[in-house]
């Protein structure tokens, strides 16, 4: 099975030898509908839930968005066999098919020959600038091989001017193998008309099967070539049957490099802001943005995030959220404090907060005002503002397991290994974590169009389970930022020195007893089966937050 930085099935401490939990334990939704099950099959889990006697507490489990139906049966098969005799589980398999569009797209992209290119002639431009912002000499390698300390860089000490650009723009122009490649991408491009019949947000919007670039990038490398070579248009039917030309080559090349402008100049912006992910990763960051964000994670995103909450639609006949609802609501009225626990993985946090939404109304009209539930969310990726505004009702406590800003930093995304010494070519692409690529481009859409303090936000937008956002106070102040302070107020660090039901684990942690404070995963993908982790929320199932 091909690596899944999302949910990592070879990090479990317990594996099943089942490849599913038990029917009666799940519920299988895709689009927030049925999937292969109906709403009989809710009714029937909690008539389950109410005729056995091993436990009174019941545990709703969401599993990240970028996880497959595969994996996440495996994984919930797993956490079925570590928490069934302290809880009665009923796991959220939602089957978006999104993770295999992104991870199909990004180690692609990752390869292209122009986003390599690129990568290199702003990594060396910034690598000279910030040296010399620093008063160094020149540092021997790039961006990608040595640290850079950023910490006291300040507009007046990094500045760049028209003649860097120029350099940047014409040294892309000039680059052969960006010159070879663009020809290539014009030749083998279609219109944009070609692709509006099967079109799909989450689909990929390819003009040229040479590229993942944007369909305005594509349009713009066509033109510019075609223009080139206008006066052989008589002779040629197709813009592929063109003749080579080392006109129409630089053309091509120069349309590159026009739309590659934004990626050096946003990132001076934002390392001069202190709102960089690290030299590498905001250079790759911009880089998807300029040239490949219709194919990148930002509007797949938005449409996975959708997925969640399509399952609380009005008819539960259809829709499973809406059903588990309907029954929880019955479950409750019948008996008035049923212990609930909502636990989330990554994405399932999002899923969580619409749940909250939809059942706190449910509540609310039959005249429930005091049911509240405990909530575990493992590296939840939810933006500060949705926790803010989902989580504000029906929360009686909060346990977060995270992993601290440093080894976060060295969560590789598209690698197995983590640190400076991992051998994964694609790992050092972009050697951050999936709430860094998160936070800094698929949550572009959410974030862009701010001004002052939030003109970053599409880069670089306050995740809840990223430590980063709790511990640069001084940069997202609570005036500016009211959601990412309320978080790290309402928030203690754990072991908590006074009793709070609000508390972030920040892994490794030091070895301690099972006191529900204990963590050691380094991987996002690696939370849900972190042994240590495990044994903190059977904590949290027993003795309740």
């Amino acid at each position: 099975m091909p690596f899944n930085p999302a949910l990592n099935l070879e990090a479990f401490a317990v594996q099943s030898t089942s490849a599913a939990p038990p029917p009666m334990n799940a519920l299988y939704l895709r689009d927030g509908k049925y999937d292969g099950m109906t709403r009989d099959d809710v009714a029937a889990t909690f008539v389950a839930f109410r005729a056995q006697t091993s436990t009174n507490r019941l545990a709703l489990f969401f599993h990240g968005g970028l996880v497959d139906k595969a994996s996440g049966q495996q994984g919930a098969a797993n956490e079925y066999e570590k928490y069934k005799d302290v809880v009665f589980p009923l796991f959220f398999i939602w089957e978006s098919g999104i993770w295999g569009v992104l991870a199909h797209h990004l180690p692609l992209i990752f390869a292209e020959t122009i986003f390599g290119r690129i990568v290199d002639h702003a990594n060396g431009l910034l690598t000279s600038k910030l040296s010399q912002a620093q008063g160094a000499q020149r540092l021997a390698g790039t961006a990608l091989d040595v640290k850079l300390d950023l910490a006291d860089i300040s507009p007046e000490k990094l500045v760049l001017t028209s003649a860097d650009i120029d350099s940047f723009m014409s040294a892309i122009k000039n680059d052969e193998k960006i010159q070879h490649e663009a020809v290539a991408i014009a030749r083998t491009s279609n219109g944009v008309d070609a692709l509006m019949p099967t079109m799909t947000i989450s689909g990929a919007l390819q003009l040229s099967p040479r590229t993942y670039m944007s369909p305005e990038v594509v349009r713009a490398v066509r033109g510019a070539y075609a223009q080139a070579n206008r006066r052989n248009l008589g002779t040629a039917e197709r813009v592929d049957a063109l003749p080579f030309d080392i006109g129409g080559a630089i053309s091509a090349a120069w349309a590159i490099a026009k739309a590659a402008v934004p990626v050096v100049i946003n990132c001076v912006k934002r390392l001069v802001a202190k709102r960089g992910h690290g030299v590498p990763c905001t250079i790759a960051e911009e880089v998807l943005r300029a040239l490949y964000l219709a194919n990148t994670a930002s509007s797949i995103w938005e449409e996975m995030k959708r997925e969640t909450e399509h399952a609380f639609c009005a008819d539960s006949a259809k829709y499973g959220g809406t059903a588990v609802i309907e029954e929880l609501c019955a479950q409750l009225k019948q008996k008035p404090g049923t212990a609930v626990t909502l636990v989330g993985h990554s994405t399932g946090a999002i899923y969580i907060g619409n749940f909250l939404r939809h059942v706190d109304i449910a509540l609310r009209a039959q005249g429930d005002t005091t049911t509240m539930f405990d909530v575990i969310l493992m590296t939840p990726a939810t933006t500060m503002d949705f926790y803010a505004s989902h989580y504000a009702s029906r929360v009686r406590g909060i346990r977060i397991f995270q992993m601290n800003d440093e080894t976060e930093q060295q969560d590789h995304l598209m690698s197995k290994d983590v640190g400076p010494n991992d051998p994964s070519i694609l790992g050092k692409v972009y050697p951050r974590s999936l709430l860094y690529l998160i936070s800094g481009v698929c949550e572009y859409f959410d974030g862009e169009g701010g001004i002052g303090p939030h003109a970053f936000d599409g880069d670089d937008m306050p995740i809840l389970g990223m430590d980063r956002f709790y511990a640069h106070s001084s940069i997202f102040t609570r005036g500016d930022y009211p959601s990412v302070g309320q978080a790290r107020t309402q928030f203690a660090v754990a072991p908590p020195t006074a009793p709070t039901k609000y508390v972030r684990v920040l892994s490794p942690t030091a070895p301690t007893p099972d006191d529900g404070y204990r963590s050691t995963a380094e991987k996002h993908g690696n939370f849900p089966g972190d042994g240590p982790t495990m044994n903190s929320i059977r904590v949290c199932f027993k003795q309740g937050l």
